[in-house]
């Protein structure tokens, strides 16, 4: 769906021709599986689609400008505005019953992972000090001094692979 929203994206005019705006409209259908109950909710869809097409292509003509730091793509809330969005997308409606049993059953799977990526962190550093002894050693405190380096400083530290992917977090609020 991106590529075919890039090519799409390139010129505004694009937008202006029925037949590359409907071959776009038919594919982000059938991508994203979308079905509407009568003809009139489709014809609404689509003007929703075409206004937001326009917003996507008009923010990333200010990216490719320098003006912003992100680029917008095409995904499956292409066809609501922003009202629809926001009614959709927050405030925490579930049944209360079921919400709680996804919790719990959320936190044991939490606990069993934790608590085998704590073995296993156990295991590495067994493996590790019979391997290389006199490496790491503690001090008074209990904690592991590990030497020293002078070639990283934490301003050139980059993050990001240790940060989580962004999720869908669906109905969160």
């Amino acid at each position: 769906m991106t590529k075919v929203s890039n090519k799409a994206q390139h010129r505004l005019e694009v937008l202006k021709d029925n037949k590359v705006v409907l071959k776009l409209w038919n594919h982000y259908k059938n991508f994203y599986q979308k079905e509407y109950q009568t003809t009139e909710e489709e014809k609404k869809r689509l003007g929703k689609f075409i206004d937001n097409l326009k917003i996507i292509v008009k923010e990333n003509a200010r990216f490719n400008e320098g003006a912003k730091s992100f680029k917008l793509h095409l995904n499956h809330f292409g066809d609501m505005d922003l009202s629809e969005f926001r009614k959709k997308m927050t405030g925490l409606k579930v049944n209360r019953a079921a919400y709680i049993n996804s919790l719990l059953m959320q936190r044991r799977k939490r606990f069993l992972l934790d608590s085998v990526k704590k073995k296993v962190k156990k295991m590495k550093d067994k493996i590790e000090k019979k391997l290389h002894p006199g490496k790491n050693r503690t001090n008074d405190s209990g904690t592991t001094r590990r030497p020293t380096s002078t070639a990283t400083s934490e301003s050139t530290l980059d993050y990001r692979p240790y940060m989580n992917a962004i999720e869908n977090q669906g109905q969160c609020g």
